[in-house]
């Protein structure tokens, strides 16, 4: 096995101890994959899941897109097996934090998004191959639902007295948004390009002052990243906040 390959093996193994530390430590998850009724909507199922602790929580933030940015990387250079097991991982990733989510519309949101990367996985390990097409759709809202909780996560951490969490969660919220963005049909228009770069620069100085007037800083630049959520929302015919 070559260098690459066994780093690569190393990481994603560090990424099931890290999954199943946290199933472990009482991250489970009751609900199993949404049931279609009748009328063409998911049931949600009641989540017994305990919440993590945020300072535990906050340094996961962005291991879900580092999985995600890997599988497409390892996709495209044809190394299908690692792409695989980087999509199960991350869709195993993105249901734990469907766990985690505060609202149960979300909640079924990023569970479905998690089984839809846990899915396209399987699939590409038992065929070798997927539609490049369908990758960056599942990837698109995958990103679009993990950028909708981590910013939801900021503004919390924010009215909480919690800079440097809602710091975190509001930088990888904008690079989440702005891959959802690149992996969509939607392009990036001045004004969303504008919003991204304002959070993320927002998000900095929230870390290192604190202050008044970085708090309303971040909550506007927080504000603008759900209008420009919406906006791909809208696009892509996503339900569920």
């Amino acid at each position: 096995m070559s260098r690459a390959r066994t780093s690569h093996t190393l990481r994603w193994l560090g990424a099931t101890a890290v999954i199943a530390a946290l199933v472990g430590c009482g991250a489970r998850h009751k609900t199993e994959d949404p049931q279609r009724t009748d009328a063409g909507t998911a049931d949600a199922t009641e989540s017994t899941t305990p919440k993590i602790s945020d300072d535990v929580w906050v340094a996961l933030a962005g291991l879900p897109r580092t999985h995600l940015m890997r599988a497409r990387e390892m996709f495209v250079v044809d190394q299908r097996d690692d792409a695989a097991k980087d999509f199960e991982a991350a869709g195993a990733l993105v249901r734990l934090e469907a766990a985690q989510a505060g609202s149960p519309e979300l909640r079924l949101r990023l569970d479905g998004a998690g089984i839809e990367l846990r899915e396209l996985g399987r699939s590409i390990q038992r065929s070798g191959t997927a539609p490049e097409e369908q990758v960056d759709n599942v990837m698109s809202r995958a990103y679009l639902a993990l950028a909708e909780e981590h910013r939801t996560l900021a503004a919390d951490a924010v009215e909480a007295g919690r800079p440097a969490s809602a710091s975190t969660y509001m930088k990888v919220s904008a690079e989440e948004l702005e891959d959802a963005y690149q992996r969509s049909s939607l392009d990036l228009t001045e004004q969303t390009r504008s919003t991204l770069v304002g959070a993320k620069a927002a998000a900095e100085r929230l870390a290192s002052d604190g202050s008044k007037d970085a708090v309303e800083a971040a909550k506007a630049a927080l504000g603008a990243l759900r209008k420009d959520s919406t906006v791909l929302e809208n696009a892509l015919g996503v339900t569920g906040r």
